[in-house]
């Protein structure tokens, strides 16, 4: 709230010195200024945007470490530098171009012989920088209050840090600011342009421009300075275009994703300040012209989103078959013999972020490493189902399998659980104001999937997965029967249809073609797949279709030199069909069932949820006006897990009891889940990785732990208590 005020008063002071200089307020100026009032209260916004109470999927904008707590601290303070600097000149000028009464006294006007150029007053033009500096207080406040991992001298420490390198560039603006003024015997910008003005203007319109160009009125607020702002905001972007792509293993982590909002400000406060400067007189509203150009860009150019597939032909049949489940199982028993492995495991991990992806890896890698188990819980995996972020924490475990099996090797399991915590919320930024922003200039040259969800997964593999690893890559280790069947679940977007995307291939079930009456109500759900027989794709981008989470990954169709007229739909994130892999997972195991019927195996389904499904949140006591409003959303929302999970419960208890009733096998169930919420956005803090990891020790967790030993043929346990 303290920061909050400060904020205000910022702007309360700009105000104040603009009403000193004339008896009365003109509204036309607040149209003139709207740019960098906009941005101002955005910035005031920005901390509620993405604080305690937001949304999980924002939430960890200001959580920083002490490198992103400084960058983050000089670029509010430049930012909010220049928005009033903007504000300012934007005041001063547009009052000498389009020839309104500037903002002083009719004393001060009639007096003689003063400097003309003093448009605020003396204590404004000596403190404009600390004044604007105060408009930076919520965004570096809320920085302080999130960053709980850093010790409080640290915090401090940081935040001086900051202020001081935004003072340097000041500096720097000052210096240039003293050299302009030496070079006034040069001819100045309006003269310079005079006579191509001529040539394609009227003289009044000449007339008009060379006022706006013209500074000689003004000595404090001249376009040196906001020349200045606009190389720093400028260079500072492109040298992170180049130091900062996601595939860099050590530079994008110091760089928070909020520091990639704050240049684009910048630029943007700089850059439609400018057009409002040259527009406004001709009355040619800015949004009204810039909305017109996108329109015009998105008919005349194919900027839609992209990923990348390899595929040679569209399949004439959408059910054709190479390698089925039942081949893939086939090969996996010839490498794990009924009598060593009587006990198959299938896993079905749910979606959640970064916090399912850490939590699955979390899961697998101590159960791979548990004494108990003696490395042969990895082995026993034969297909794991995942959603979303656990598809991207699975990605890291199947990725590690070798000719040798499941990683068992104490170091390999734990670099697995330490890629899953990586940050990678820096990508979504530099892929929003790189890629994502250029989309609106007609850039031609770029290739089609470039864009925020590109370098998300250049971000997951940089130095860990290599960018040419794919499904057919993986198929090979399953033909050879030492790396267990992937299934990345998500949805079709215009059709709401369950996709799958697995290196093996599969019969899907169209919609309203349920004929056959044997089969059992877990198979009776439409899917669809996504590759056929002969098309490859690289397995980070199965990970990030299945984990398109609304707005931080764009929706994205395949680009194919032959796009299938039944594949051509985007992809959305698979939480909206099925959560938690369940679904898929009951679907591998009704075409194996015949298998292990005969090998007489057993059948351990772990799930691994990233969230407590059973935990209620506390009703509404007189809900706002907002809350009323956004009630059907939320619901619409809130509404899908609960329908999920007792759905997913029938369906696993019909399958159980009918394997019993036929003697087809025996199945059994054990859940590790998460039992607090943790954020969703790509950046988890050090406490809440800490968190995460102290779940795993939670009793029921243990519980659930002593009996998947049992299952796997441990004995010599201790109840669990």
């Amino acid at each position: 709230m303290l920061s909050t005020v400060l904020a205000i008063i910022s702007v309360l002071l700009l105000g104040l010195a603009i009403i000193l200089q004339r008896q009365g307020f003109v509204i036309q100026y607040v149209f003139f200024l709207r740019f960098p009032l906009l941005i101002a209260l955005f910035m005031v916004l920005l901390p509620f945007l993405a604080g305690e109470d937001s949304p999980r999927i924002i939430q960890n904008w200001f959580e920083l470490d002490f490198t992103g707590m400084v960058i983050v601290t000089c670029l509010s303070i430049l930012l909010a530098g220049t928005v009033m600097y903007a504000a300012a000149v934007l005041f001063i000028h547009i009052a000498k171009r389009n020839d309104l009464p500037f903002w002083r006294s009719q004393h001060e006007q009639l007096k003689s012989g003063e400097d003309v150029s003093q448009r605020f007053p003396d204590w404004f033009n000596r403190w404009w920088f600390p004044i604007s500096g105060l408009l930076a207080v919520p965004i570096v406040m809320a920085c302080w209050r999130r960053s709980t991992n850093l010790p409080y001298r640290d915090r401090t420490s940081a935040i001086l840090l900051g202020i001081l390198c935004s003072l340097l560039f000041v500096i720097v603006a000052e210096v240039y600011h003293h050299w302009r003024k030496d070079k006034q015997s040069k001819p100045s910008t309006a003269q310079k342009l005079e006579p191509v003005m001529a040539r394609v203007l009227p003289d009044k319109g000449v007339q008009s421009i060379k006022k706006g160009l013209d500074t000689e009125h003004d000595s404090i607020f001249r376009r040196g300075y906001a020349f200045v702002f606009f190389a720093v905001a400028f260079i500072i972007y492109i040298i992170g275009f180049f130091l900062l792509q996601p595939d860099r293993q050590t530079l994008p982590e110091a760089v928070p994703a909020i520091a990639y909002v704050l240049v684009l400000l910048m630029t943007l406060a700089l850059v439609l300040s400018a057009l409002s400067l040259l527009l406004d007189k001709y009355r040619v509203p800015v949004l009204l012209l810039l909305l017109v150009y996108l329109t015009w860009q998105y008919k005349v150019s194919d900027i839609d989103h992209y990923y990348k597939i390899d595929r040679s032909e569209c399949p004439k049949n959408q059910n054709v078959v190479n390698y089925r489940f039942t081949n893939a199982y086939d090969d996996w028993a010839k490498q794990h013999a009924p009598d060593t492995y009587p006990t198959i495991v299938v896993v079905a991990a749910s979606g959640g972020g970064i916090t399912a992806a850490l939590w699955t890896a979390h899961v697998l890698s101590n159960l791979q490493r548990d004494v108990d188990l003696k490395h042969q819980f990895g082995d026993s995996i034969t297909m794991i189902s995942a959603v979303s972020g656990s598809a991207v924490g699975s990605t890291y475990v199947i990725n590690a399998f070798t000719s040798d099996g499941a990683p068992k090797d104490d170091v390999k399991l734990q670099a697995i659980k330490d890629q899953a915590a990586r940050s990678s919320l820096g990508a979504v930024g530099w892929g929003l104001i790189y890629p994502d922003f250029w989309r609106a200039l007609p850039t031609f040259f770029l290739p089609k999937e470039l864009d925020r969800g590109w370098a998300l997964e250049k971000r997951w593999g940089a130095g860990i997965i290599p960018a040419e690893t794919s499904m057919r890559t993986w198929q090979e280790g399953i033909r050879q029967g030492w790396r267990p069947v992937p299934i990345f679940n998500a949805t079709v977007s215009e059709t709401g249809e369950r996709l799958v995307i697995t290196p093996v291939d599969l019969l899907t079930t169209p919609v309203n073609s349920f004929t056959t009456q044997e089969q059992s109500p877990d198979f009776r759900w439409p899917v669809r797949k996504l590759l056929y027989p002969g098309d490859d794709i690289a397995v980070l981008t199965a990970a990030r279709l299945s984990a398109t989470f609304p707005y931080v990954t764009p929706m994205a169709r395949p680009d194919a030199t032959d796009n299938c007229q039944e594949n051509i739909y985007h992809v959305a994130d698979g939480g909206y069909t099925d959560n938690f892999g369940i679904l898929s997972a009951l679907g591998y195991l009704r075409e194996i069932e015949g298998k292990l019927q005969a090998e007489r195996r057993k059948v351990v389904l772990v799930q691994i949820r990233a969230s407590n499904p059973d935990t209620l949140p506390s009703p509404e006591n007189n809900p706002s006006y907002f809350s009323m409003a956004t009630g059907p959303f939320k619901t619409l929302l809130r509404v899908r897990t609960p329908v999920q999970v007792a759905r997913n419960t029938a369906l696993v208890e019909a399958l159980r009891y009918e394997w019993q009733q036929k003697q087809i096998g025996q199945l059994d169930t054990v859940i590790f889940q998460l039992n607090n919420a943790s954020p969703l956005s790509w950046h988890l803090s050090p406490t809440e990785i800490d968190a995460v990891q102290t779940e795993w020790v939670d009793r029921k967790n243990h519980c659930e732990l002593v009996t998947l030993k049992r299952l796997l043929g441990v004995t010599g346990l201790s109840e669990c208590l």
